[in-house]
């Protein structure tokens, strides 16, 4: 993609909806990826298999969707920037996203579960050519040549996660 920074550590957080049919659940999914460098979005649907057990039931889910950005740091790009930039240039994210995630969850009661989760999400991202900004001292003609203003670029990103899932059931009869 062109930028400085490969990696940044944050949060992600997210709310998902579905349908559990015994063991089998089907949803859909909106996630935000709120790292120190940047703030990614993402859509997508999910299936999954829990087994039956309890008081603990192991959930295996697999999801793919749609990933954008919500905010791009400068940081990420602080080298390609002219010095006295005005405003630095809206570079814009989006592309695919494939995951897996296990999650171990425990019957807290019959409607509600909480439990450890791991998992992984691989992104393909492609960004688009930048515009070059503007500066109080001007554009040097090195800064204006990099490839985030020349070119578009695109990359292969791995996400590995980490946390807490809370989880409430309604049931239909």
């Amino acid at each position: 993609t062109g930028f400085d920074r490969t990696v940044a550590n944050g949060l992600m957080y997210g709310l998902s909806t579905g349908l559990r049919l015994k063991n089998l659940r089907l949803g859909a999914r909106w996630r935000v990826y709120d790292t120190t460098e940047f703030a990614l979005w993402t859509f997508a649907l999910s299936a999954g298999y829990g087994l039956p057990l309890r008081p603990i039931s192991p959930i295996l889910s697999v999801h793919v969707g749609y990933v954008f950005d919500q905010e791009m740091q400068a940081g990420l790009f602080r080298k390609s920037l002219p010095t006295g930039v005005i405003l630095p240039p809206d570079v814009d994210v989006k592309g695919l996203l494939a995951g897996v995630d296990i999650n171990a969850a425990y019957w807290v009661s019959r409607a509600v579960r909480i439990g450890a989760f791991i998992g992984a999400d691989l992104m393909v991202l492609h960004r688009s050519q930048a515009a070059v900004p503007r500066s109080l001292f001007g554009v040097p003609a090195e800064i204006a040549s990099l490839p985030l203003y020349t070119e578009s670029g695109s990359s292969v990103g791995v996400n590995f996660n980490a946390g807490i899932r809370g989880a409430f059931d309604i049931a239909f009869k």
